[in-house]
């Protein structure tokens, strides 16, 4: 349905239960749930955070088990949505991310190296270590000695 970041938010707009499914590579595919009812600030320059019920998924490519569901911490259960004017920020930060970050920043859709762009193709995605689950075998990336990415 199109890979700019208005084109996303005027289709999803008032709509709930939503998935976002990214393929990150050849190998690796990765989903994101949000139980909520997302819209545009009023104004383009603010930004909105929804505080609902996220999910982040590995559906595969991450672990030997196939599609695996990875716990994420209450604290971190919102999703934060830019004006079409401004990019989020990181929380004490001045360098803009992106323009969608869902589960405290563990996806960021529309995000560049240094900065956002409107590409949803763009994304960032990690996880701490500890919210992987034990039961399962990672085989993806491990980004420091605390994070890794199912994105390979």
């Amino acid at each position: 349905h199109g890979h700019l970041y208005d084109s996303l938010m005027q289709r999803v707009t008032g709509r709930s239960g939503l998935l976002f499914v990214i393929k990150c590579d050849e190998t690796n595919t990765i989903a994101a749930f949000v139980d909520a009812q997302l819209y545009l600030p009023s104004d383009p320059t603010p930004e909105l955070h929804f505080w609902c019920p996220v999910s982040l998924f590995s559906v595969c490519g991450s672990f030997k088990e196939g599609i695996t569901k990875i716990e994420l911490p209450q604290a971190e259960q919102y999703v934060v949505v830019a004006g079409t004017h401004r990019a989020l920020k990181a929380l004490f930060g001045w360098t803009p991310l992106g323009m969608l970050s869902i589960a405290g920043g563990r996806l960021w859709m529309g995000r560049e190296l240094r900065g956002s762009t409107a590409d949803l193709h763009r994304c960032r995605q990690w996880v701490e270590k500890e919210e992987l689950p034990a039961d399962r075998k990672f085989l993806a990336k491990t980004i420091t000695s605390e994070d890794a990415s199912l994105c390979g």
